[in-house]
């Protein structure tokens, strides 16, 4: 497993304190971009996810997936079943390609597995 820089780990974390806990008290199927602490929307694109991991609070319902893209971080709210399957599927794969629309929101994740 790569090592990931601490430059990636900060803007994962203004990512994150960008938005408040209650926020994130269940899935609200609400989806953005964002890079440091700016939302970024305006051009919808596609690209292959350098970083894929899952925010999990036991405490709530809370889950959110995160796609670091072209030095974007990107994320979604998903389900606890969401969340088996992204266990299964997607960190399975060798390469997780995200889509987003104008908006800057997830619209879909593909993930491959190439033998």
């Amino acid at each position: 497993m790569a090592d990931i820089s601490a430059e990636i780990m900060h803007e994962l974390e203004q990512a994150q304190a960008q938005f408040s806990a209650d926020e994130l008290q269940g899935p609200s199927m609400e989806l953005v971009a964002v890079v440091g602490p700016a939302v970024v929307s305006g051009t919808a694109g596609s690209g292959t996810a350098q970083y894929l991991l899952v925010d999990h609070d036991p405490a709530s319902a809370a889950r959110r997936l995160w796609a670091y893209v072209a030095n974007v971080w990107h994320y979604r709210d998903v389900t606890n079943v969401d969340e088996q399957g992204i266990a299964q599927v997607a960190y399975a794969a060798n390469r997780v390609d995200v889509y987003w629309d104008a908006n800057g929101q997830i619209t879909l994740v593909r993930c491959w597995k190439m033998f």
